[in-house]
């Protein structure tokens, strides 16, 4: 593949964004694919760990990890199921609401959840790659465009 594929095309800019865009996609989710297989764990299982273990003790709702994974329901209460099956995560009825279900990590989940978080570590060193101006400049565009998808409901 060549380097420079997306500045050789004549498409317009939108359509070239998207493709690159695109592309960081697609890596990002083979390298969360080849780094959860390592550790005989499927990506979302790994999301929802390093999801849990980003918020400290307090643990999360079932409908919090649907919303930010943007996951139904359903699949979140399917990988939850497994991952109390492997003794990674507790789950129990909020005293407010007994429909409710909390979800902590166990000890040895924490530990899997610290495995699992580095997987984005490969973005950490292309950014380092880039002049502290463009990553100044990129982090606004790329929270211009977050900010977008949150408006039209594409992400919690």
């Amino acid at each position: 593949m060549e380097n420079n594929l997306l500045e050789k095309t004549t498409d317009p800019l939108p359509h070239r964004l998207a493709s690159a865009l695109s592309k960081v996609s697609v890596s990002l989710k083979r390298r969360l694919w080849r780094d959860a297989a390592s550790r005989r764990i499927s990506p979302l299982q790994a999301q929802i760990l390093a999801f849990l273990r980003q918020r400290s003790t307090h643990g999360a709702t079932v409908s919090d990890i649907t919303n930010m994974l943007g996951v139904t329901m359903p699949t979140a209460s399917d990988v939850i199921a497994v991952l109390v099956r492997r003794g990674l995560l507790r789950k129990f009825r909020t005293v407010a609401d007994g429909r409710v279900f909390t979800v902590l990590l166990t000890a040895r989940g924490r530990r899997r959840a610290e495995q699992v978080m580095g997987w984005p570590d490969f973005l950490l060193w292309a950014a380092e790659l880039l002049a502290v101006e463009v990553q100044d400049s990129l982090l606004s565009r790329l929270i211009m465009l977050l900010r977008s998808f949150q408006v039209g409901g594409e992400i919690a």
